[in-house]
């Protein structure tokens, strides 16, 4: 797989998806699971980011918030290793744009993502060997009209899922619905992630 060079202060669309094209999600619980995780492990230090995986119910159908903190009581932001734009969650692949915050930071945030959610799939599955195939896709966006284009492919990702054409902004396992309405994931997801990578950045 393609692997563009990873620089801090960049932006990449992330692609990746199950060994021969394999599903890597089957029951809610899954697909819930991932997305906790993509919030979770861009966080440095895990034991500041606590998250219960008993806060996932059926109530994130309807903008449920979840409950953890992306700042101590002081009000600090936790440090982070990558800083998430949008995502998609398919069947047997998934979407994500992702800003590098420190050098080495989206590599370590990807090993942590893919080796818990296999760790996880085949603990549940009774299943062993590689969930993921053997390199995800990091392709690194230039400009902001490649990133909203890329931004509006990964949200029109479920017209593809029966009964989902018409419907890409009822998709739960995406982050279009958080964007044109209450943002589920509060500061752990920055929906203006372009803009405010080049105020930051550049």
């Amino acid at each position: 797989m393609r692997k563009d060079k990873i620089q801090t202060g960049r932006i990449y669309h992330i692609v990746g998806r199950g060994v021969h094209k394999n599903n890597i999600f089957h029951e809610q619980f899954d697909w819930y699971r991932f997305m906790l995780s993509i919030m979770k492990f861009q966080y440095n230090d895990l034991n500041k980011v606590q998250i219960s995986m008993t806060t996932i119910t059926k109530n994130f159908f309807t903008y449920s918030k979840i409950p953890f903190e992306s700042s101590d009581a002081d009000g600090n932001f936790f440090e982070k290793f990558v800083s998430i734009g949008v995502f998609c969650l398919m069947n047997n692949h998934y979407h994500i744009t992702i800003r590098c915050d420190v050098e080495g930071g989206l590599s370590k945030y990807m090993q942590r993502l893919l080796t818990s959610h296999a760790q996880f799939y085949n603990n549940k599955y009774a299943k062993s060997g590689h969930l993921f195939e053997a390199a995800y896709r990091a392709h690194h966006i230039k400009d902001e009209r490649q990133y909203n284009t890329i931004v509006n492919y990964i949200h029109n990702n479920p017209k593809d899922l029966e009964g989902w054409k018409e419907n890409c902004h009822l998709f739960p396992f995406s982050t279009l619905m958080d964007s044109l309405g209450d943002n589920r994931w509060g500061k752990h997801l920055d929906l203006n992630l372009w803009k405010n990578t080049v105020e930051t950045f550049q």
